[in-house]
């Protein structure tokens, strides 16, 4: 379990949103529940929103309105892999 906060600071990224709420794990944006953190590229951010997860990575070439409580960084991918 860690913060918001802490897994932007742990991946190198920029925090938008509320960075105290509690993240217990990482799911699909179509699965993801409260507590849960996904990611998300250009393609899918309206998806991200619609979904249940606590906040989602974001790639910063994304220009648009942030689906949730996001962390930004320029891989969404590549810091999937360094959460997990």
């Amino acid at each position: 379990e860690k913060t918001l906060q802490e897994i932007a600071e742990i991946v190198g990224g920029e925090l938008k949103g509320d960075g105290s709420i509690k993240i217990f794990g990482l799911g699909s944006i179509d699965t993801a529940s409260e507590g849960i953190l996904t990611f998300a590229d250009e393609l899918h951010a309206e998806a991200a929103k619609n979904s249940k997860a606590s906040a989602v990575i974001m790639p910063a070439s994304f220009s648009g309105e942030l689906p949730k409580n996001s962390v930004v960084t320029q891989d969404s991918r590549a810091t999937t892999l360094i959460i997990v």
